[in-house]
């Protein structure tokens, strides 16, 4: 199964302009052979050593062959333009441990005795930021390596011979895609790589620096970098992407118990005896940490857990065959006396091996890969956040410091890349009208819009609600709080029928009063109203997260009715309550309860029955064993504004949707019993699927909506656009074509020249930017029986984009994707599984999710 060609010229909609695109023009690149090498090193390498090995067999290579540049992909691959025979050849390295920190030395500075391997930190350039200049490498003997070394056996055998010239002939349109295409841009991905991976901390196609990090609470930092990757487009020649990448590590460097202090918030080392073996166990586990009791002789390990056991309590024979405790061990062989004899050992992943935690350094360098808490989040944006001139500036200077020209890896194979940004042609859409109750409307050209003298257009009559305060407030004020929500709800639009609804008083903190006030309300709305308990609106602090989650799995899992939670200091003050809070919150608890916020005026397409359906995948935490979470979402109106939800547990990690068909099937009952009648076609936007996954969604996913549209006999047509928002593509405007943020305007769309040589696929930046740099959405188009036009798909992309239902403004992609998202997202709550200190991977099986009660599990009661 092929993917669709693009079907036209492209679109011709909108007002046309220019604006420039971070990519970068490859001039020239040689129409030559490239030879991949199969890299065999033994014993198996970190691929830091890797890479210093890989440096000095290089070195022995060019004492014979001077010409011959190889680029290492840091793990068993590399390439390169020279055809060699198979090489074999004896590498000393050592194994300082120290190599791999990232320094923060000036300009110029080496390592110890003058030989540098690469400072992982990067050196600052003269123009500020930092230059990539790997310093001569020297070839080690057994007699100059400093300290401990390693003795490594390297191999290298060529694999295969890649034609670049196929590559040149696939960007300018003329052929399919192939697997030798693919290695090829494989290839030149390595090739630019390759000086960065050495000198700095390489995280896929991003290289990272320590320079002019900022903190993060937690023990963590954020650390500033950048992408490159190699784009074959519409355009006729190959670019280079070139983006500002930010993300998390470690911080190291710092002793373990500081750094345990730092992340849990405690102040002294006694401190440490506070917290659970459990909760230091999930903070420290897959932490590389290094040995200070031996000065320079210094022991590198992965902490596997915190035992039970502390340096007192834990005893084993020592060589004498004496019991001896840890503490008394370090006594006699180290002269040491632990300050710290009763804080918990770190075990090695042997299990075997426990070793004193104040005895133990972070090392640094280590990526975090676990979930940041919400102030982390808050950190994180804080540090990275960039106005689009400002990150446009400093990709410039990326550029100029990456020094392509002077490269010699580069230049052995004939890559030159241009030092501007791409001017590319794009449109600015026209946006449809926002329609509100009464077919008032307003505009959604500015990207956003004001509900003052609008109504929401549809609001189911609520009668059977009530309100709970898990917060310190007396009756009085609970109810006058309640009076000015209400009021302020009916304003907007709310059809409000009980203005006198119950008020319950309650303690969160009291063991089973947040379940048990549910249940109260619950009971207590039934019996005042003789229906089903519609809603109830919960007004809850900040802190801890606990109550919103008891909150959510109470009312979902066990009560079966729909919570809208408010935070307390929006409200607690009933005479200073904001209009815009409570009017979005209004927004938020009407579309639970089966209302519509508004719709747009035109919809392309929708002269016929349309179900707009959307996918998505949530996963855990790397090294979590809980399950992934799949939700798909499905409309059931002709506006593309009221939807069915179907969430799913499935395999940890599984991208591919499990049992999409069965799911299909039940959207299509649904759809029916709403209707009475079928839709003529389907258009479904798929989430969150890498364009390495194509392949496999067409196979998987295509074919299973396919195969339950012939099951259910409906004479319908398909259209399956996946929705992609992690790349590293980003528009600048040029001339006046900007919005008040300083990106490009709501409905900016491309497809011509950045785009896919002959695929149907287009770049589209539908909303407004709030603060820093917006991220266009690309939209790739895997199916399309339905044959739309470029104009056709690219406007309804951009008008399904100003129905989030929940805000008033433009969202960043399609409503049905943006809705799966939520439902996937929010569902995480609902995993039972406790992952906190998994000794391994482990096999997820279908446990551990509670679905929503059957009574609300099509609601959309995730928004």
């Amino acid at each position: 199964m092929s993917l669709p060609k693009r079907p036209d010229n492209g679109g011709k909609s909108g007002r046309l302009v220019t604006v420039q695109a971070n990519i970068f023009p490859v001039t020239d690149l040689s129409d030559v052979n490239v030879y991949q090498y199969d890299v065999i090193m033994n014993p198996e390498l970190s691929a830091d050593k890797a890479r210093r090995v890989f440096r000095q067999a290089e070195a022995i290579i060019q004492k014979t062959n001077r010409h011959a540049w190889f680029v290492f992909d840091g793990l068993k691959i590399a390439f390169s333009t020279t055809d060699l025979e198979d090489q074999t050849h004896k590498i000393y390295v050592e194994n300082n441990v120290d190599v791999a920190i990232p320094s923060m030395q000036p300009t110029g500075s080496q390592g110890h005795s003058g030989r540098s391997y690469g400072d992982r930190g990067g050196r600052e350039s003269s123009s500020g930021g930092f230059s990539l200049n790997l310093t001569p490498v020297t070839i080690l003997t057994e007699k100059t390596c400093l300290g401990p070394f390693q003795t490594v056996t390297f191999n290298m055998r060529k694999s295969a011979t890649i034609n670049l010239h196929e590559l040149l002939v696939y960007s300018r349109g003329r052929m399919e895609e192939t697997d030798n295409i693919l290695h090829a841009t494989t290839a030149l991905s390595v090739v630019l790589r390759h000086i960065p991976s050495m000198l700095f901390t390489p995280v896929g196609s991003n290289f990272f620096t320590p320079e002019g990090r900022s903190s993060v609470s937690g023990g963590l930092e954020v650390w500033r970098g950048y992408h490159q990757s190699v784009k074959a487009m519409m355009a006729g020649h190959l670019g280079i992407n070139i983006d500002i990448a930010s993300t998390v590590f470690r911080k190291g460097n710092i002793s373990v118990i500081d750094y345990i202090l730092e992340s849990l918030g405690g102040r002294v080392p006694e401190d440490i005896s506070r917290y659970s073996t459990n909760t230091l166990s999930k903070l420290l586990k897959g932490v590389n940490v290094v040995t200070t009791h031996r000065g320079d002789q210094k022991q590198r390990f992965k902490i596997a857990k915190i035992g039970a056991f502390t340096a007192n309590t834990l005893k084993f024979e020592d060589k004498n065959q004496r019991k001896i405790s840890v503490a008394e061990y370090f006594q006699t062989e180290y002269r040491l006396k632990l300050r710290y004899p009763n804080m918990p050992l770190a075990m090695k992943a042997n299990g075997k091996t426990a070793f004193p935690i104040e005895f133990l350094k972070i090392v640094p360098a280590q990526r975090f890969r676990d979930k940041l808490d919400g102030n982390q989040t808050s950190d994180m944006i804080r540090a990275t956040i960039q106005k689009p001139k400002e990150r446009k500036t400093q990709i410039l200077n990326a550029v100029r410091n990456l020094r392509y020209a002077e490269n010699p890896y580069m230049n052995s194979f004939g890559l030159k890349v241009s030092k501007e940004m791409m001017d590319v042609k794009a449109r600015v859409l026209a946006a449809p009208k926002v329609v509100f109750k009464n077919q008032r409307s307003a505009s959604g050209s500015d990207g956003s819009w004001n509900l003052r003298g609008l109504k929401l257009v549809n609001s189911p009559a609520l009668k059977s609600f009530g309100f709970i305060f898990f917060v310190r407030v007396t009756s009085i004020e609970a109810n006058t709080i309640r009076d000015v929500i209400l009021r302020k709800w009916a304003d907007a639009g709310m059809n409000i029928q009980n203005y006198k609804c119950p008020v319950i008083v309650a303690n969160p903190s009291e063991v089973g009063n947040v379940s048990g006030a549910l249940k109260t309300m619950f009971l207590e709305c039934q019996s005042e109203t003789k229906q089903r308990c519609q809603l109830i609106v919960c007004i809850i602090d900040k802190e801890p997260k606990s109550v919103y989650e008891n909150i959510k799995r109470t009312s979902l899992l066990h009560a079966g009715v729909i919570t809208q939670c408010m935070q307390s200091k929006h409200v607690i003050r009933a005479n200073q309550i904001k209009d815009q809070y409570i009017v979005n919150v209004a927004m938020k608890a009407n579309i639970k309860i089966g209302g519509t916020t508004n719709f747009v005026d035109r919809l392309p397409l929708s002269n016929k029955p349309t179900m707009y359906m959307g996918a998505d995948v949530t996963h855990p935490a790397p090294g979590s064993a809980a399950p992934s979470i799949a939700a798909v979402v499905a409309s059931t109106d002709a506006d593309a504004t009221i939807y069915n939800t179907y969430v799913n547990a499935q395999l940890t990690r599984m991208e591919i949707i499990d049992g999409l068909e069965a799911i299909v099937e039940r959207a299509f009952k649904d759809y029916r019993m709403v209707n009475g009648n079928t839709a003529d076609q389907i258009i479904f936007f798929r989430d969150g699927v890498s364009s390495g996954q194509f392949e496999q969604v067409i196979r998987l996913e295509v074919g299973a909506v396919l195969k339950a549209i012939e099951k259910a006999k409906w004479k319908c047509k398909l259209t399956f656009i996946v929705v992609q928002k992690r790349h590293h593509i980003r528009l600048f405007p040029t001339d006046q074509n900007a919005d008040r943020s300083g990106n490009c305007l709501p409905g900016t769309v491309i497809d011509t020249q950045i785009t896919h040589p002959t695929q149907f696929n287009f770049i589209l930046q539908s909303h407004a930017g709030i603060q820093g740099m917006s991220r266009p959405t690309i939209y790739h188009v895997l199916y399309d029986s339905i044959k739309m036009t470029s104009d056709e798909c690219q406007q309804l992309c951009y008008n399904l984009c100003l129905l989030a239902g929940r805000a008033t403004r433009t969202i960043s992609m399609v409503a049905p994707a943006y809705r799966a998202h939520l439902a996937a997202y929010f569902s995480r709550m609902f995993v039972d599984l406790d992952d906190s200190v998994s000794e391994g991977k482990g096999d997820v099986k279908r446990i551990g999710f509670s679905p929503v009660l059957s009574g609300i599990e099509n609601t959309m009661y995730y928004m």
